[in-house]
């Protein structure tokens, strides 16, 4: 219940956040997709061609060849795809513009940073100047509109409630759920890392054993190529997908967070209050800018 007797409001979901959010949203999702499948077809396709080359003969017209060839050749296609297609684009950029937008959601649905209630009467203005240089940020990503509500009754409403209830609403839906997320992330993370890490000490373990049996000419059947190419994919998977780098950035995010929890009982006017959720709200978004970084993206303020 909140101060005056009425139900308090809840925290905002993904359903309660702008168009931009869901929009951006979903342009990366599909980005990362197309990149995922991009890169998993091309290394899939480079070691069917490793397996053709084990049944290559030395003369006359070989189906093994021509497999081989095949596969190098949807290999380029699949490569000169990603060039025009650009899928990490739409993945950097649009994730980039989502986190964004969702944090300059939070900040005006609490009364956050530049969003006080004190200057509640220029707060729309502002939010809709910050959506625009969002927007402005991405013009070469693909942007579906499925609905053009930027500010959401949901905001609209956790705004308009008393500081307590606009408090709690953000320890348990964003402050919380954060915490969790990057903790779980950071588990999976880490527990993928070792499993991968695991894949290609046993496939390198496998290359030196059929290297020694053909060495003694136990085995006359050469799957060093082979093993050497599948130990290459598993390494360049794993590296595409930095699961280890994720799980040190993830954890430290989480822990911050349970830091920035400790702290916050100490606002106790409006004033206070727009500063701590400034302040953290540039926690939150510090893991996602050096994300950005990494990747070669544009880090936003």
């Amino acid at each position: 219940m909140s101060g005056n007797g009425q139900v308090a409001p809840p925290g905002l979901t993904d359903a309660d956040l702008p168009a931009l959010f869901k929009a951006a949203d979903k342009a990366s999702l599909s980005g990362h997709h197309r990149l995922l499948w991009s890169l998993g077809a091309g290394l899939a396709l480079n070691m069917l061609a490793a397996v053709a080359s084990l049944f290559l003969t030395t003369s006359g017209t070989d189906l093994a060849a021509g497999g081989a060839s095949v596969a190098f050749f949807l290999a380029i296609l699949v490569g000169v795809f990603v060039l025009v297609d650009r899928p990490e684009r739409a993945w950097y950029e649009g994730r980039a513009a989502a986190e964004s937008a969702k944090t300059l959601a939070w900040l005006y649905a609490v009364g956050g940073g530049p969003f006080s209630l004190k200057r509640d009467g220029q707060a729309d203005g502002l939010f809709a100047a910050h959506l625009q240089e969002l927007i402005s940020e991405i013009a070469d990503v693909s942007l579906s509109l499925d609905e053009d509500e930027q500010v959401t009754s949901a905001m609209r409403e956790l705004r308009a409630s008393d500081l307590a209830d606009r408090r709690s609403a953000y320890a348990r839906g964003r402050l919380e759920d954060q915490r969790k997320w990057y903790a779980a992330k950071a588990s999976q993370n880490e527990t993928l890392a070792r499993n991968w890490r695991l894949v290609i000490l046993a496939l390198q373990a496998a290359g030196l054993t059929g290297a020694l049996l053909k060495a003694t000419g136990t085995m006359t059947v050469n799957l060093l190529g082979l093993l050497a190419a599948g130990a290459a994919a598993a390494a360049a998977w794993l590296q595409a997908k930095e699961h280890a780098t994720l799980a040190n950035a993830y954890g430290i995010a989480a822990q911050e967070l349970a830091v920035i929890k400790v702290r916050f009982g100490e606002p106790s006017n409006e004033d206070e209050w727009a500063v701590f959720v400034e302040e953290a709200e540039e926690a939150i978004s510090r893991e996602h800018k050096l994300w950005l970084a990494r990747r070669g993206g544009r880090s936003r303020p």
